[in-house]
């Protein structure tokens, strides 16, 4: 009788594992055609109408970064180690956030970083309910010019501000202004994908580095008016991993038809 019981039980449990195995199976099918479908690049309107392909170039990044953007937030950094990896062009330090944070590993970071010799520049990391003439006081009194080797960079994120785009453009036309008259150059933005037009439409002048993890989507960004793909770089991942900062990190890239001159000072 106890064997009996143990069949009775074993039985339900060996066809629930065959079920799984079944589903895995077609599950691990469903994906090969997902990547044989990727790999006939698909378009901007193939990847739209099917939910299947766009969840999988979510998943997808470039082979190779042009930079970094790092805070205290990444630890402490062995800049040796870092500037021995060939891909690293530029790095972007954040230095300031609002009217009184000061990031406590910028001078550090700066420091040793150029000491590597590595292309460094900053950025102030913008807060929407702060006076923008606050916050550009304080990043030109942390930062200074002879230090830097790249177009000081505006960091805006939607989360930091929440309203519309155009009602903080005079705010961050005078950081701008400040910034381009201190540098003689204008300011690299930072964006997210969905702000990226009406920012350049707002800033034509600024280089534009563009926030989206996604693959695909960077090169169909374009404005209205225009078929040239306006921004410098793209930020893909945030969750990278570079020999001599222990924690992930932000990855990018210059557009294909930018160089590094486009940021240099």
């Amino acid at each position: 009788m106890k064997y009996i019981k143990i069949l009775i039980i074993s039985i339900p449990c060996f066809l629930l594992l065959l079920f799984i195995i079944s589903n895995n199976s077609e599950e691990a099918k469903e994906n090969n055609k997902m990547w044989e479908a990727y790999h006939k690049s698909p378009t901007i309107e193939e990847l739209n109408n099917d939910s299947t392909l766009y969840e999988l170039a979510k998943c997808l990044k470039p082979k190779k970064y042009d930079g970094i953007d790092v805070s205290h937030h990444n630890g402490d950094i062995d800049w040796k180690k870092v500037a021995n990896d060939k891909n690293i062009k530029y790095v972007y330090i954040k230095a300031t956030e609002g009217k009184s944070f000061i990031d406590p590993k910028y001078k550090t970071n700066i420091k040793n970083a150029r000491n590597n010799k590595l292309k460094v520049g900053s950025y102030l990391f913008y807060r929407g309910n702060v006076p923008a003439i606050k916050q550009w006081k304080l990043f030109n009194k942390v930062v200074e010019k002879n230090q830097q080797d790249l177009v000081p960079m505006l960091d805006v994120e939607w989360g930091a501000y929440k309203k519309p785009l155009k009602e903080i453009v005079p705010e961050l036309r005078i950081i701008i202004n400040n910034m381009q008259q201190k540098y003689g150059k204008y300011p690299l933005i930072y964006c997210d994908d969905d702000q990226f037009i009406e920012m350049h439409q707002y800033f034509p002048k600024c280089p534009i580095m563009v926030q989206n993890f996604l693959k695909y989507l960077p090169h169909d960004l374009a404005t209205p008016d225009s078929e040239e793909l306006n921004y410098t770089i793209w930020q893909y991942s945030e969750r990278g991993k570079v020999s001599g900062i222990s924690k992930l990190v932000d990855l990018s890239k210059l557009h294909d038809n930018n160089s590094l001159n486009k940021i240099l000072l």
